[in-house]
């Protein structure tokens, strides 16, 4: 959704999808090692903040460069938040599930991409930045309560060796 608001950004469409794209694209570089420093929780809770905090000016502030940076800025912690979906998958669910997850989470976002449009174009120009910053924190929130099943905790534990008795 947040990408609709390009067209408030000014200057050449073109040079500002060329700039959205290649800020998604940093992003899966970026997250990742903090990703690896900490975890995935801590990762999710970060890039969710991060959108948040950065998407607010877009409620008070009109001028066409502090919208390109919070549009850009924000794309940036939200498509990092995406990449760690992947990562999630793979330390949550057993790998049985994971397919499954994995498509009703396509399924779900897919629905919520089809609305997209249609929301981004409220009027006041006000209430979809205020949408996405209240599923951004919803979405931080909810990252607190990521965490490994027991199953996976219990296979990482280094056991002692047992001792034979002669």
């Amino acid at each position: 959704m947040i990408a609709f608001y390009l067209k408030y950004a000014g200057g050449n469409i073109f040079l500002n999808t060329i700039l959205s794209c290649i800020s998604e694209s940093s992003s899966n570089f970026a997250v990742s090692p903090v990703q690896k420093a900490t975890s995935t929780k801590i990762s999710f809770m970060l890039c969710y903040g991060f959108a948040f905090l950065l998407a607010l000016p877009l409620l008070f502030v009109s001028n066409e460069g502090v919208v390109a940076f919070s549009v850009f800025s924000s794309k940036f912690f939200v498509e990092g938040a995406f990449m760690l979906a992947f990562h999630v998958n793979a330390e949550i669910f057993p790998p049985l599930f994971v397919p499954f997850s994995f498509s009703a989470c396509g399924l779900v976002s897919r629905i919520f991409t089809v609305g997209a449009p249609q929301i981004a174009e409220i009027k006041p120009r006000q209430v979809p930045i205020i949408i996405f910053c209240i599923l951004s924190c919803v979405a931080a929130f909810s990252a607190m309560m990521l965490r490994k099943p027991e199953v996976l905790k219990k296979e990482k534990r280094v056991t002692e060796p047992t001792k034979k008795i002669i």
